[in-house]
């Protein structure tokens, strides 16, 4: 049986709304989810996790600054593919001016607008398909996407 595109972008998106990147392997987290808590645990678990690859010398250094330029960052329009639960969005949305995140699924955008509204972070976060980008050609000055 062929699956088609509309299909496997279907099951795509089932798969990472029952999914999501929360660092929960092991089903550990004793916290609420959608909580400033659980923010705080999970984005400790994801920059742990990729600290010898995007940033040794973290907390002297920021997430990803090894691929980032956060200095670049400033005045300029931002898009994130892919922002799932917001810790990389988070990250960089205070260094743009003009800050957009997309996913695929409504579960990664519920918890990562809650995420900008429990700490004050100011975006636009929105359900999109990255295969269909909205936008006009050129209308970004950095896109960014990390894993999946």
């Amino acid at each position: 049986m062929n699956n088609t595109e509309e299909d496997l972008q279907n099951k795509n998106r089932s798969w990472w709304d029952q999914n999501p990147m929360n660092y929960d392997w092991d089903k550990t987290l004793e916290v609420e989810e959608g909580t400033k808590e659980f923010f705080c645990v999970i984005d400790d678990r994801f920059v742990n996790a990729l600290r010898i690859f995007a940033h040794p010398l973290y907390p002297n250094q920021a997430p990803f600054s090894q691929l980032i330029n956060y200095n670049e960052l400033k005045g300029k329009s931002m898009l994130e593919i892919g922002c799932g639960l917001g810790g990389n969005a988070a990250i960089i949305a205070k260094s743009s001016a003009d800050f957009y995140a997309i996913d695929i699924t409504p579960k990664a955008i519920e918890l990562c607008k809650k995420r900008f509204q429990l700490f004050g972070f100011h975006g636009n976060i929105e359900q999109g398909d990255a295969e269909k980008l909205k936008f006009e050609d050129n209308y970004f000055d950095f896109i960014w996407s990390w894993g999946g």
